[in-house]
């Protein structure tokens, strides 16, 4: 959800923030949140006891590419652009984030 409020929050920065007005929809964030509930629905009971578990479970990198680079990035046309949608996925779909979230 970060990254993708992030991606729509650059809009509003105009050039600065894109180099073309891309459309990031809620169809997109229901598919990222579709294929992570699969993703954890496949994964084995022990797994899933834990957040730490799941984290440590879950192929962050694989995730990472279909999310920045296919369903988010499928519709980027510009390098710089998917450079920056890169850093974002690299930011916001990590085991770190989910490691900082829960010791709050």
């Amino acid at each position: 959800a970060m990254l993708h409020a992030s991606a729509q929050e650059r809009r509003q920065y105009g050039i600065l923030g894109w180099t073309s007005s891309y459309v990031f929809g809620d169809q997109d964030l229901e598919a990222v949140t579709g294929l992570l509930a699969d993703l954890l629905e496949g994964l084995p009971a022990p797994a899933k006891t834990t957040v730490s578990a799941v984290c440590y479970a879950l192929p962050w990198p694989a995730l990472r590419t279909v999310v920045g680079e296919i369903m988010y990035g499928g519709r980027v046309s510009n390098d710089m652009d998917l450079r920056c949608l890169a850093a974002l996925a690299k930011r916001f779909v990590s085991a770190d984030l989910v490691h900082s979230t829960e010791a709050d």
